[in-house]
């Protein structure tokens, strides 16, 4: 974040820096079944990519990836540009695998009871736009780059990958609901209703998003008052950017359509989590950036954009459908806090620099002379934390 704010004033060009994997150097130029990639397959592997940007200013990077055979986790690369590193986060990019369920019904047991099915990677070539995983910064990263011929390093800090293609890139702002209503046709309520059971999904990005069992209410379905049956999915395990649900919906007819949500957030007493949706692998508009999701003990059955619903236009035939944790409303605050945090870190080192990490209860340090401002930082310290206590709980 305190890089972002170094370039708050910058330009976001709609010139797109496209490069092959293969124009790289470093790593294997092509292994026998991947002979259009860069390959990466060792850990501390580094490839790197010559380029020329026509415009100075702030890009978002995305990569073009398969990830190859190894343990399982999301691939892990460390970004430099020029030889160095542009911030803290860009030495730990993650760039996820998709996965999908062995079935899209659960066999069951000689009780009538679900098994969990086991889960498959789908091997597939993946776009990814490189963003934090942690979820304190919301939105993709992006990266200042100047007028003039650059350098890209990628080293592999975590599982082996095939590089196809490399783009630093622009996304045009999304319009507002009410302009994005200005330019569709009228189309008619013909009444058309699909429900699509969540637990069912075509692709997901984490292998800790799985199919549960929910019995606290007889409503979710499928339902059985005897048998365990696999009902829901998400959950407390469904809470960092990088974990994306994606469905596949077979839309009837052309339309205007709304979107509703049958969920029970029960998980962040008294506060809201938001969803990112996207149609087709695009944001239709700005305020399905962060889609709401209120506390409550219960199951509830939501609306996107509530009392005003929005009505969004597909066209027939099949669609994605996807869904990703964000911060929302709350990234401001969560970054603010964590400034606050690492002042507060600051100060405390200071402190044991003149105390030791295991005091003299009978000694006085004078810590008001030894860390001069001390009094004054933790106030401000304090004042800050009571003002985000009250953005969070408004």
């Amino acid at each position: 974040q305190t890089y972002r704010n170094r370039f708050a004033d910058g330009v976001f060009p709609q010139e797109e820096l496209c490069l092959r994997g293969t124009d790289g150097r470093g790593g294997e130029s092509a292994l026998q079944d991947e002979p259009e990639a860069l390959c990466l397959t060792e850990a501390a592997d580094t490839a790197s990519w010559d380029f020329t940007a026509k415009q100075a200013g702030l890009y978002c990077f995305e990569l073009h990836y398969r990830p190859l055979e190894g343990t399982g986790s999301a691939v892990g690369l460390a970004m430099t540009l020029d030889g160095a590193a542009p911030f803290a986060e860009a030495d730990e990019l993650t760039f996820p695998r998709r996965y999908r369920d062995e079935r899209d019904t659960p066999l069951t047991d000689k009780m009538g009871n679900d098994i969990r099915m086991a889960q498959i990677e789908l091997g597939e070539t993946i776009r990814w736009v490189a963003a934090d995983a942690s979820g304190y910064v919301s939105g993709p990263f992006y990266f200042y780059l100047s007028a003039g011929a650059h350098t890209l390093g990628l080293t592999v800090s975590r599982e082996a990958l095939a590089i196809y293609g490399l783009r630093f890139f622009n996304v045009e702002k999304p319009l507002t609901y009410a302009e994005y209503r200005q330019g569709l046709p009228e189309a008619a309520d013909r009444g058309k209703c699909r429900i699509y059971e969540a637990e069912i999904v075509q692709s997901k990005t984490s292998t800790m998003l799985y199919p549960v069992s929910d019995r606290s209410d007889a409503s979710t379905t499928p339902s059985d008052p005897l048998c365990k049956k696999l009902n829901v999915i998400g959950g407390e395990n469904w809470n960092t950017p990088d974990q994306e649900l994606v469905w596949e919906i077979d839309v009837p007819q052309d339309g205007l359509y709304t979107l509703s949500f049958r969920y029970k957030q029960n998980f962040l007493r008294g506060l809201k989590v938001y969803r990112t949706v996207r149609i087709d692998g695009a944001v239709p508009f700005a305020e399905l950036e962060a889609v709401p999701f209120t506390y409550g003990i219960r199951w509830q059955t939501e609306t996107a954009g509530g009392d005003e619903p929005y009505r969004i236009y597909l066209t027939k035939g099949k669609h994605q459908l996807s869904m990703m944790p964000t911060v929302g409303e709350m990234g401001e605050v969560l970054n603010d806090i964590s400034d606050t945090v690492a002042r507060l870190n600051e100060t405390y080192r200071r402190i044991i620099m003149v105390t030791g990490t295991s005091p003299d209860l009978f000694r006085d340090y004078y810590l008001q002379e030894s860390v001069p401002g001390l009094s004054d930082t933790f106030s401000a310290c304090a004042d800050a934390l009571q003002s985000y206590r009250g953005q969070i709980e408004a």
